[in-house]
């Protein structure tokens, strides 16, 4: 695993808490290499929204209430979108990819936040993938980072888990029809569910 990946692990499963500070030497000597692939990591965290340089130097960021939810009305915004153009353009092989990846979810240890928020991910890709649009697929890679911090908290949730797969049944069987209408109505009602979650627990956990 280079070093971006699990830096960027680091943050997304909370062992980096927000607000915590960084330095590259610290960083280097946890990766166990020398400094200069750790600035270039952090380069690609900060374009990610994952960091940020303050006079004290790197932060992991922490983002308010208000800051959660423009990440999660552009990502509604974006998947719904994708969601939409996959019901038309999808073939045999993307089909096949959201069934598969569908019953992987079935089968995850829900004691396991990391393994669900791994084969939650690879569950979204397939749907961008399924769009065959290359521009939209690289404006949710770019937010993605981004939202796998929030899909930590939101899947630890209890029964959030059963309840998302529902919701992913229900994309794949919108899709899988090439009913774009549904399949966009479906997809909003999972990204809804997982902000609405999300925001309850950053307020339970400010109280």
């Amino acid at each position: 695993m280079s070093p971006y990946d699990r830096i960027r692990r680091a943050i997304i499963d909370g062992t980096f808490q927000p607000g915590v500070l960084l330095t590259e030497s610290a960083l280097g000597a946890w990766v166990g290499t020398s400094r200069t692939p750790v600035r270039e990591a952090l380069g690609r965290l900060e374009q990610d929204g994952l960091i940020s340089r303050t006079g004290r130097g790197i932060a992991v960021i922490d983002r308010t209430p208000e800051e959660i939810l423009d990440v999660y009305e552009a990502w509604i915004a974006l998947e719904v979108t994708a969601a939409r153009v996959a019901a038309v353009r999808h073939g045999l092989l993307d089909r096949g990819r959201l069934e598969r990846l569908t019953e992987a979810s079935e089968r995850v240890d829900r004691r396991d936040a990391r393994a669900m928020v791994d084969v939650g991910s690879a569950f979204h890709r397939a749907v961008w993938q399924a769009s065959c649009n290359r521009s939209l697929i690289d404006l949710l890679e770019r937010l993605h980072p981004q939202l796998l911090r929030h899909a930590v908290t939101a899947s630890a949730a209890p029964a959030r888990w059963d309840e998302a797969l529902a919701e992913h049944r229900a994309m794949v069987v919108a899709i899988t029809d090439r009913d774009p209408e549904r399949a966009g109505e479906a997809t909003e009602r999972h990204v809804r569910a997982a902000r609405d979650v999300h925001l309850a627990m950053w307020e339970q956990g400010s109280t």
